[in-house]
């Protein structure tokens, strides 16, 4: 059975804390049909309670027309704390799609971004290159990230990779200059992105090798190239970072995401290999997100040695896997009653 079709009859559970597990499970994993991108926005408009978790778990979702449309419809319907919610996933929606609609949402979306849709929609290869210089420019002169500006540059990267504007040598070029410096600029950054969205598959050992910087950005951009190839190459490049304590949130992530066997085995051997409680929660967490049975064994070795960690909430975990899994467990209810309590202080 392939993962999307263990996810499938679960998408719009019922229970708050089991649709949040669901979507967890499918935030960072590329694949995810825009279909299912579509059931979502339907389900987050129509049960208010599941809208802020379900909406920002589509960061890295695939939109169409008809996503856009639940955007719109969810937009009017949203009280005006969660409008962002929904004006931020716009930029997600192809742009010729938003083009369309310009009139209708020339009030929603700033007169930046419309520059940019004007740019990557109309503009020749020498203005979508000049404009994407620009943006780094001022991504690396401005100080602090602006999520705005880099996702404008990563619109106009893909704009020249799908006009085939740039090719491999001048990635190269890039890329080894990069390499040599302490520090990523945008520009690096951007090339790593550029690596994932032309699946250049030589450069997974030396992706890999950078998990260890201590560089967030160039580390998330990182996780989501090895993850868009979903080899087993990657699998086996970032199996030695798990065992680093500054490397293995993003090398597990990388398995959690990566929907393969090697990856499951590898998760496995890795839990009895770690000693440290938080990574041996993270390698848990990612089976679940697998769907795998044997995540069940890991659990009761993690509760029946004590073990605590900080870094995810454990009884959310434990209480949505166990439920969707319809096995039951007696601390079932506890984890709930723990997992509504942190629900409510975190809305409050």
């Amino acid at each position: 059975m392939t993962f999307l079709s263990k996810v499938k009859p679960h998408l719009r559970h019922k229970d708050l804390f089991v649709q949040q597990f669901v979507v967890n499970s499918l935030m960072d994993y590329p694949n995810t049909p825009v279909e299912w991108t579509n059931e979502l926005l339907q389900e987050a408009i129509e049960v208010k309670e599941k809208e802020f978790s379900i909406l920002m778990g589509l960061n890295n979702h695939t939109f169409n027309a008809q996503s856009l449309s639940l955007l719109q419809k969810g937009l009017k319907q949203s009280t005006k704390d969660r409008e962002f919610l929904y004006t931020r996933l716009m930029t997600r929606v192809p742009p010729a799609i938003i083009w369309k609609h310009k009139d209708e949402l020339n009030s929603t979306i700033s007169e930046e971004w419309w520059n940019i849709y004007d740019i990557v929609l109309h503009g020749d290869e020498e203005k979508v290159w000049g404009t994407f210089g620009l943006i780094l420019n001022k991504l690396d002169e401005e100080g602090p990230y602006n999520n705005d500006l880099y996702e404008q540059a990563k619109l106009l990267l893909q704009t020249i990779v799908q006009n085939g504007w740039i090719e491999e040598g001048e990635i190269d070029i890039v890329m080894n200059e990069e390499l040599n410096n302490d520090w990523f600029s945008f520009a690096g950054i951007l090339m790593v992105h550029a690596i994932g969205l032309l699946q250049i598959k030589r450069y997974i050992p030396i992706l890999a090798n950078l998990l260890i910087r201590d560089e967030d950005t160039l580390l998330e951009e990182l996780t989501n190239t090895l993850v868009s190839f979903q080899s087993d190459d990657a699998v086996k490049a970032v199996t030695p970072y798990i065992q680093h304590i500054d490397s293995n949130i993003y090398a597990i992530s990388v398995l959690e995401n990566t929907k393969t066997e090697l990856s499951v085995q590898t998760l496995k051997s890795m839990y009895n290999e770690v000693d440290d409680e938080e990574t041996k929660a993270l390698i848990i967490e990612a089976l679940c997100h697998h769907y795998e049975e044997s995540a069940f064994h890991y659990i009761e070795d993690f509760l029946r040695n004590n073990y605590d960690t900080l870094l995810l909430d454990w009884e959310e975990l434990a209480y949505g896997f166990f439920t969707l899994m319809e096995k039951p467990h007696p601390l079932l209810n506890e984890w709930k009653a723990i997992a509504i309590q942190k629900e409510a202080t975190f809305h409050n």
